[in-house]
């Protein structure tokens, strides 16, 4: 699973965009994924932590 290290990323043009590291939007999918009998490995471009929205 692709995610960011920061809540909004900037972009080549300079402008922000939010991607949308929500808990449900990525908790569900996980779980169905999960369940299904995938492996998910969650990464970031950095290799930092992952950023949660609240």
């Amino acid at each position: 699973m692709a995610c960011t290290e920061e809540r909004n990323v900037t972009l080549v043009n300079g402008q922000k965009f939010s991607p949308g590291n929500h808990p449900v939007e990525m908790g569900l999918p996980m779980l169905r994924l999960l369940a299904a009998g995938f492996k998910i490995d969650i990464v970031t471009p950095t290799g930092a932590p992952a950023s949660i929205d609240d």
